[in-house]
């Protein structure tokens, strides 16, 4: 099944068996294949989906994959990822605030937790995000990470706010 799912999807790899075989995954990882341990540990891994303009960025997010970020993450959710994190990778480190669309839309594709990230540049973004849990309870977490390093917002403030809302 998984060498099926891999080909369709046009992810080129060697066959090895991992089933039980930490060896074998290893390899697999090392060959660029980070779909298997998806496929054979979902519920303990988290798959980061990084896109620009709605399709997964790839090669350092130079180049864009034929594959939309909300099929990838519809397919990952199938085989049992239990999170995913997406980034925005054109409001990344750019301190304009998330593209709150594309993460809602994450959001209502997939089962699968979601953590946020990209372009959370002051704390109103955060709550804004946190909005978007009454309507997408799987929304578990935001990541900010130069409006912290910058001083733009504090993480004791953002931990407080965090507390809060739970």
């Amino acid at each position: 099944m998984t060498k099926e799912l891999l080909a369709s999807w046009g992810v080129e790899f060697d066959a090895i068996n991992i089933h039980g075989n930490a060896d074998g995954l290893r390899e697999m990882i090392r060959l660029g294949a980070p779909l298997v341990p998806a496929v054979a540990y979902g519920g303990r891994i988290a798959v980061g989906i990084d896109a620009r303009g709605g399709k997964v960025a790839i090669r350092g997010w130079v180049d864009a994959a034929a594959v939309t970020a909300l099929d990838l993450a519809r397919r990952m959710d199938a085989l049992g990822v239990a999170t995913l994190v997406h980034t925005d990778v054109g409001t990344d480190g750019m301190l304009a605030g998330p593209n709150f669309g594309a993460q809602e839309a994450m959001l209502g594709a997939v089962k699968a937790s979601v953590i946020a990230s990209g372009g959370v540049a002051r704390r109103e973004d955060v709550v804004r995000l946190m909005q978007l849990e009454g309507s997408h309870p799987n929304l578990d977490g935001v990541i900010v990470g130069k409006a912290i390093y910058e001083g733009r917002v504090a993480l004791a403030a953002l931990l407080r706010l965090a507390a809060a809302g739970e």
